[in-house]
């Protein structure tokens, strides 16, 4: 009997251990939500970009960026998709370019559309690899990124996060603005 007694606790550890270890192959790894505030996107802005910021305090390295959402304002012309080039920098200042489309040559293709345009990673199915178009307008819709959410991974969690865009343009008057944006990863916790 006194065998058994002695056995006990670390009969319970291991109960508790398989228990911790099937909930996290059950449920995955945390995501944290990150949520900021919009403002004007201004033309010609190459030298110093607009930033957007959020912060968090939660602690843990990033396993990936599952997707980014950017919230257009209603009725407002963000000018040609060829000259808008978006970046998501990490507190450990990591960039990762969520759409660029500056360097092509796609002429006569606005952003005129108010929505919510979704980015996921570049090998994400959920997201289209092109432009869904009405009439030459590139209409909100999930998106897979230009650049690769994953190389993120082990990067700090905790601190700002930046959206960037640059917008260069020759029409001031296209500046057009965002809402809101917000960015959902996932994250492993510091142990």
């Amino acid at each position: 009997m006194k065998n058994i007694l002695t056995r006990f606790p670390l009969v319970v550890l291991t109960i508790i251990t398989a228990a911790v270890l099937v909930s996290c192959s059950l449920f995955g790894n945390p995501t944290v939500t990150l949520t900021g505030a919009g403002g004007a996107l201004n033309d010609l802005v190459s030298l110093s970009p607009d930033n957007f910021q959020t912060t968090t305090s939660v602690v843990g390295k990033v396993v990936t960026v599952q997707e980014v959402q950017i919230v257009f304002a209603s009725g407002t012309d963000h000018g040609p998709a060829y000259n808008v080039a978006i970046e998501l920098l990490s507190p450990g200042g990591k960039n990762i370019t969520v759409f660029d489309n500056y360097h092509s040559n796609m002429t006569g293709i606005d952003f005129e559309n108010d929505g919510t345009y979704t980015f996921v990673d570049d090998n994400d199915d959920d997201g289209v690899n092109q432009f869904v178009l009405h009439s030459g307008v590139v209409v909100p819709w999930t998106y897979q990124a230009d650049g690769d959410f994953d190389d993120f991974e082990d990067w700090d969690l905790m601190g700002t996060w930046r959206l960037r865009f640059r917008v260069i343009g020759s029409d001031l008057t296209s500046a057009g603005s965002i809402l809101s944006w917000r960015v959902i990863i996932e994250y492993k916790e510091d142990i």
